[in-house]
């Protein structure tokens, strides 16, 4: 494992194909039937902060070998790691350059829960701020959990069971109202943005 990866998904959420160059390719220390990519630059979104990794391919042109990426990591703060196997004979080298495609949907929906999760928070925030009815005794987010099927953001303290049901409504419509004046502090943004999340969305929620 060698290299620093230049991450372009923290600057454009919906870049979903670009070229990059193989800096090194190894075994898997997870899976030895699995390979571990490094490249130059990636539009790949490692799994982190609750939520997944983009999936996609690694295309050689010359020599049509195809690798499907079916998780990506970040075990540095300059390597992302591109783990997964090959469906041709034919592999890379060092030196390549490649055509990297990503899951569209998928990397559109992690952005929409991600960023989802940061309007919770900040709608959260205004209201305990204001005190208002059932968040007297709700504290800061302590977790947030991206992956579509399943996801939630959680707060330190709770909502008395006989306010929650107005609580609910408060919520929904706090955040509904920063939808339509356009987010909170950056709902979408760039790719950090996209898988990375709504921007400055809400201070406690986990990144």
């Amino acid at each position: 494992m060698e290299g620093s990866t230049e991450r372009l998904y923290l600057t454009d959420t919906y870049l979903f194909e670009t070229t990059s160059t193989i800096l090194s390719i190894s075994p898997s220390e997870t899976d030895p039937a699995l390979f571990d990519i490094v490249l130059d630059r990636t539009i790949f979104h490692p799994q982190g902060g609750g939520q997944p990794s983009d999936v996609g391919t690694l295309l050689h042109g010359p020599s049509n070998a195809l690798f499907h990426v079916t998780a990506a990591s970040s075990p540095s703060p300059s390597t992302v790691l591109h783990t997964g196997r090959f469906s041709t004979a034919s592999h890379f080298s060092p030196g390549d350059t490649i055509t990297a495609s990503i899951d569209r949907a998928a990397r559109i929906t992690a952005a929409r829960t991600h960023s989802a999760g940061h309007l919770i928070d900040s709608a959260m925030q205004g209201l305990v701020s204001r005190n208002a009815t059932g968040f007297g005794g709700v504290g800061p987010a302590r977790k947030g959990y991206h992956f579509a099927t399943g996801a939630y953001v959680e707060f330190e303290g709770n909502v008395d069971a006989g306010e929650r049901e107005e609580a609910g409504r408060a919520l929904e419509s706090a955040v509904m109202d920063m939808v339509r004046g356009g987010g909170a502090g950056g709902g979408g943004g760039g790719a950090g943005g996209a898988a990375g999340g709504g921007g400055g969305g809400g201070g406690g929620e986990d990144d």
